[in-house]
């Protein structure tokens, strides 16, 4: 047995070996439980659970009971688990495969497919300190990135078509960071991608570390001012901080330039207006009684343009601006950027992405 425990320590790796050298192993392995793999999971990693969540549960349940009873009833579950991995997914891999297999923590259940496959022959190691050490892993690069990027902050009132021109800037070949995307959120309380779940928020910082990385730490970035909060997720406190120290332009537009440019980017909203009607009723925390009651009139005679106006003038316009003005410490020296003096060009966004990307050099 001690023997076996030294051959398996040999074989750990820890994070930052995995993460500078990911293309040694075939296969990232999660044997977690796939409600623990689906909360977060190092990308690209496969889940191969060694015990289903009702089988943790059972186990946990019984291990705290009767620690040498758990133990037995694990051991049978991981074992009858493990021969229906051969019998399927593990039957067509060849000698040359190696995996890099995890667990929570790095203990009993990478341990326990881990012992099988050295046995039998693969090249198999396992993530020293499991997922936990991951986490830690994401936590701390997204702080570091936190001070080292320098981003250039998009504002706008609602409807300025902020997001739009991210995307625009994004095709002239800037650096962007999408927040609201990979939050699937559009952060406001209509702002529910529609058919879509936000990613719990480990796997929001993730995915948020993974896009960052990607990003030239010696150029701007740009990223569209956004609350600490998009949906139910929360933007990490460094990032968050970093953005709301950084410098900002303004995107300008009228209420009636707003307006139609939110009746063509919720149109899932307007095909099916009445999905959203328990959304709404939550504005009755935020308007006063006769704007609440004249909103909910408004939804339901359809008419939507006014439905916005009252949206905009009596909630997002006021919110945003004392929103904007009390986080945003640059916000007074931002470059303004003006529809009309692009009123002759169709694709406004597009156009006004040219004069940012000549302007921010």
């Amino acid at each position: 047995m001690t023997i076996l425990y030294q051959l398996l320590h040999s074989k750990a790796k820890d994070i930052y070996s995995v993460i500078e050298n990911p293309d040694r192993y075939s296969e990232i392995v999660d044997v977690r439980s796939p409600s623990e793999f689906q909360d977060d999971h190092i990308p690209g990693a496969i889940n191969l659970p060694v015990l289903s969540d009702e089988e943790r549960s059972l186990v946990g349940t019984l291990y705290k009971q009767d620690s040498f009873e758990g133990k037995k009833l694990g051991a049978e579950l991981i074992c009858k688990n493990i021969s229906k991995m051969f019998e399927s997914v593990l039957k067509y891999k060849n000698k040359d495969w190696q995996p890099l297999i995890y667990c929570q923590r790095g203990g009993e259940r990478s341990k326990s497919l881990a012992t099988i496959l050295l046995r039998t022959g693969f090249k198999t190691n396992i993530l020293s300190g499991g997922y936990k050490s991951y986490r830690r892993y994401v936590i701390n690069e997204l702080e570091k990135l936190g001070t080292k990027i320098e981003f250039q902050v998009i504002c706008g009132l609602t409807g300025s078509g902020k997001t739009k021109l991210l995307t625009e800037l994004n095709k002239h070949g800037l650096q962007t960071l999408d927040l609201e995307d990979i939050a699937k959120h559009y952060g406001s309380l209509l702002g529910q991608y529609p058919a879509v779940i936000q990613p719990s928020q480990k796997q929001f910082e993730s995915n948020l570390l993974v896009t960052m990385l990607r990003l030239n730490a010696e150029q701007h970035v740009y990223v569209e001012s956004e609350s600490r909060k998009i949906g139910n997720r929360q933007i990490p406190t460094a990032i968050i901080k970093k953005m709301r120290g950084s410098k900002c332009l303004w995107i300008q537009m009228t209420m009636e330039e707003r307006i139609n440019f939110l009746l063509k980017e919720y149109t899932h909203f307007l095909k099916n207006p009445e999905k959203f009607f328990n959304i709404i009723t939550k504005f009755e925390n935020y308007l006063d009684k006769d704007n609440f009651d004249l909103l909910v009139k408004m939804y339901k005679k359809r008419h939507w343009e006014e439905f916005v106006r009252l949206l905009l003038r009596e909630h997002y316009d006021p919110s945003y601006l004392k929103s904007i003005n009390k986080n945003f410490t640059k916000i007074k020296e931002a470059q303004i950027f003006k529809s009309e003096n692009y009123s002759e060009i169709p694709e406004l966004h597009c156009a006004m992405a040219e004069s940012v990307s000549k302007t921010f050099k």
